[in-house]
Order: structure tokens, then sequence, then C-alpha cells
């Protein structure tokens, strides 16, 4: 799409919100809504993302944009948001963290290595114990940790939930996505530990260039989402209930 406007700024309505406007006219989401914000660092940056566009808008150079049209078109609805809250849960049930490899003997110990810390708060937080395995052999976890694990996306904010589904996708984990979301890791460690199979291969065996174009733009992705939370501030961790 070529750019069709001048300044990109926000507004201030009568409750508050930082309304997104293009020449002065509102701008709307993918599913016709305003996009919004009360959260004025964002809508700065955001404002920031539409200014930088040259003669052609690239929607990959606005991440901020693109999160916070999830976050108004997908989370805002109780409808959208529970359906959401399922997909993510599936992670859960076979996560990442709980299967290690059955060798080599270097590749276990960096595993444990990232993973142990991880599990070990996580245990603290639900008050669960995380069952593991060795290579592929199926482990089944305790009744509770899909109810608990539930009950924490249910109390997280919409932001932090965005920031959530957004990042369990390339992590392919509940645990570290909930460690990064409340900031118990940074974005490299949370990349670092979910990659550790494929980093340990690619210093064996080389890797190709599209293999390291892949893993740079999921580094990238994920520093995007940390600078959503961090523009959109730290919600206080509320108790979950089993």
């Amino acid at each position: 799409m070529k750019r069709f406007y001048n300044t990109a700024e926000y507004s201030v309505s009568p409750d508050g919100a930082c309304v997104l406007e293009l020449d002065g006219k509102s701008v709307k989401t993918p599913e016709r809504n305003i996009v919004m914000t009360f959260h004025k660092d964002l809508a700065e940056t955001i404002c920031a993302e539409w200014q930088a566009q040259k003669e052609d808008i690239d929607p990959k150079t606005m991440p901020m944009t693109r999160l916070l049209n999830t976050r108004i078109d997908l989370v805002e609805s109780e409808e959208s948001r529970h359906r959401l809250m399922e997909e993510v849960l599936n992670f859960i049930e076979s996560d990442l963290i709980c299967y290690y490899a059955d060798t080599p003997e270097d590749l276990v110990a960096r595993q444990r290595a990232a993973w142990q810390p991880i599990q070990d708060w996580f245990e603290k937080r639900s008050g669960l114990t995380l069952k593991t395995s060795t290579g592929i052999q199926f482990v089944e976890q305790d009744e509770g940790l899909k109810e608990w694990s539930f009950n924490a996306l249910k109390a997280m904010d919409p932001y932090r939930f965005t920031a959530f589904q957004s990042a369990i996708g390339p992590l392919g984990s509940f645990v570290i996505t909930l460690a990064l979301i409340e900031g118990q890791c940074d974005a490299n460690t949370a990349f670092e530990a979910a990659q550790i199979d494929e980093l340990y291969q690619a210093e064996q065996w080389g890797s190709d260039e599209a293999d390291d174009k892949k893993r740079a733009k999921m580094l990238e992705d994920l520093l995007e989402i940390k600078n959503f939370m961090d523009l959109t501030g730290k919600k206080q961790l509320a108790p979950f209930a089993v």
C-alpha cells in the first residue's frame, strides 16, 4: 500500500484514550475497530512507526501497531480471548522443557542448565510439580496443571495476554513463555532456552542461511514483544487458585 498521509499523531479522547490519527482521521484495525490505547508511551511509539514509513507502507516494520491491533481485535472480545486461551493451553500438555534428550551428554547438560531454573520457578509459582521425561515418550502431567494454567491466563490483563499468545508459538513452551511474560527471564534467555536443540545442532553440523534468518526473526519478534510489555507497564501479579 502506498503511503497516503503526511502526519501520524494521536488525539486524547474525553475518557483519556490515545487515538491514532493520520492527517487528523482516526485509524481502524483490520476488524474496523478504532486504534486506541490508554498507554501514552505505546501511542507515541505507534505514531513513530507510521511516521517512519516511506513511499510504501510496510506492516512488517510496525510491530507495536500489529500487537495493539491483536489486542483490540482478538483479545478484547471475551469469546475470542477464550478461544485463544484454549489454543495456548495445548502447549502445557507437552511442554518443551519436560522432554530432555537421551544423548549426547553435553546437550542434556545444556538443557538442564537452561530449563531447570525455569522449571523450579514455575513449580514454586504454581505449587505443582512438572514431570519430565527423555526422548519422545509422553509424560502425563498433574491433573491440576491445566486448570492452574487457565487461571493464570485468565488473570492476565489484555496487554500481557496479547504478549503471551504472540510469544508462545515461536517459543513452543507454555512455561518458558510465562517466565518471559512475568519477567523471570529476558527475551534472549527465553530464545536460547527454546532453541537449545536447534542451536546445538547448528554448532555440530552447521546451519544454512534460511535457518539463521528464521532464528534471527524469532529473536527479533521476542524483543518486540518484550518492548510491547515495557510500553504498557507491568501489572502486579495476582494469586491463582486451582
